[in-house]
């Protein structure tokens, strides 16, 4: 576990901003991402690029971009190449965009002007996901996370999370993807949990919110784009991806953080742990060794949350044991500019300007 990364905390590049893409096997639309990070409004950026491995052709792609760090490295996974692009950043601010996703334009300079005003230790962005077939659909952030709870900024189009607020939410699901935050450097420097597979971006969430109160700045209008393909890890929904998000995550939080969490909140946790098994073993086929672990989960989950606190275990474990937030109101759909989901919306241009880089 690499929770102490070598790297000088005091020394960076003010106003600079490290933009860290990990990649495998990727080549033709990491040349898109690389792209849209070169037509960003706000221009003093490095780019990193950490290769995972590839064998389609990246290297000798990347390699030719005078303006692009490229790192490879063995496969190791996303929290890796993650964790090797953060210590040779030199920014002042570190973000992290997948190699399939699209920024707008002015996703960095609205991401760092609010950083500076809105008084905040971290923001993130909305966005719209594009599938594989070129459907567009509103993202699970204005459908799924209770953004109503966040209070109207004095910027323009943004909202605060008060610390207690994103702190009771980042327990229960990962208010975006990566692609969306950007970061003051000093808060991401423990880095990555590279033993976590899958959900390593809200393990660090998790671990940044749950030690420290933090206020967290989000811009509602969609600004980047999500591209999902048969190849992404957690948007393609198998039984491996739905155990690591539904069951493995809030296990590794309360283990991880323990000792910082209040006895309600690990009450909750346990008893969404129960609830999440149980449901896992109506809609799967287990097998004979996986029913063992799924009932060893669920009586370990339920005794804890008991234990905990036993006025809530009685009164909500089997009245509402799942975290699931009000759908929000078409008004304040509305308000945001968002009632219409996303049908027909532009793709920021990518095009690279260099032909070279094409070949």
């Amino acid at each position: 576990m690499n929770r102490h990364l070598p790297i000088n905390i005091l020394s960076f590049e003010p106003e600079l901003v490290s933009v860290i893409i990990p990649t495998y096997n990727r080549s033709a639309l990491l040349v898109e991402a690389i792209e849209s990070v070169r037509r960003q409004t706000w221009t003093h950026v490095q780019i990193i690029v950490v290769d995972d491995g590839s064998t389609d052709g990246t290297r000798a792609k990347i390699e030719r971009m005078n303006d692009v760090d490229y790192i490879w490295q063995s496969n190791k996974g996303q929290a890796a190449a993650r964790n090797a692009g953060l210590r040779v950043a030199r920014g002042e601010f570190i973000c992290t965009l997948d190699s399939d996703d699209l920024w707008q334009p002015n996703f960095l300079k609205e991401s760092i002007e609010a950083l500076r005003q809105l008084r905040v230790d971290f923001v993130f962005s909305n966005w719209f996901r594009q599938n594989g077939d070129g459907s567009q659909v509103r993202s699970y952030f204005e459908s799924h996370v209770p953004w109503c709870k966040a209070n109207r900024a004095e910027r323009s189009n943004w909202r605060i999370f008060e610390p207690e607020v994103i702190r009771e939410i980042i327990q229960w699901i990962c208010v975006a993807p990566s692609s969306a935050f950007v970061f003051r450097r000093e808060l991401v420097l423990p880095g990555w949990r590279e033993s976590v597979k899958v959900t390593d971006d809200w393990a660090m969430l998790q671990d940044i919110v749950i030690a420290k109160p933090c206020r967290v700045g989000v811009f509602m209008p969609r600004s980047w784009v999500k591209r999902v393909n048969d190849d992404n890890v957690c948007d393609v929904e198998t039984t491996p991806v739905r155990r690591a998000m539904e069951i493995d995550s809030p296990q590794r939080l309360v283990r991880e953080n323990y000792a910082r969490l209040s006895r309600h909140e690990r009450a909750r946790i346990y008893r969404r742990i129960s609830m999440n098994v149980l449901e896992h073993l109506r809609r799967e086929n287990i097998s004979s060794e996986n029913l063992i672990r799924n009932v060893s989960d669920v009586c370990t989950s339920t005794f804890y949350s008991f234990f905990n606190a036993p006025g809530d275990f009685l009164l909500k474990l089997f009245l509402r044991g799942a975290w699931s937030p009000a759908e929000p109101s078409a008004e304040a759909l509305r308000n945001e500019g968002l009632l219409e989901p996303p049908g027909s919306l532009e793709l920021p241009d990518v095009t690279p300007v260099n032909e070279k880089e094409l070949a």
